[in-house]
């Protein structure tokens, strides 16, 4: 092989690389998303007051 051949080849495995990583970061903010969204859409229980509704010790 020549010298030009084994650059590509190393440059291509340099990108394949990086695609990975960025398809595993991709997945893990889709992931974080679902989360955030299951949490805004499940009502919080005991997870502070309601408005107009005040604490035991008057705090808002």
């Amino acid at each position: 092989m020549t010298s030009e051949n084994l650059a590509l080849k190393r440059t291509v495995r340099d990108q394949e690389t990086e695609v990975r990583s960025l398809a595993d970061k991709l997945a893990a903010a889709r992931e974080n998303n679902r989360f955030a969204d299951r949490r805004i859409a499940e009502p919080q229980l005991g997870q502070g007051n309601k408005v107009g509704q005040h604490s035991a010790n008057g705090e808002p």
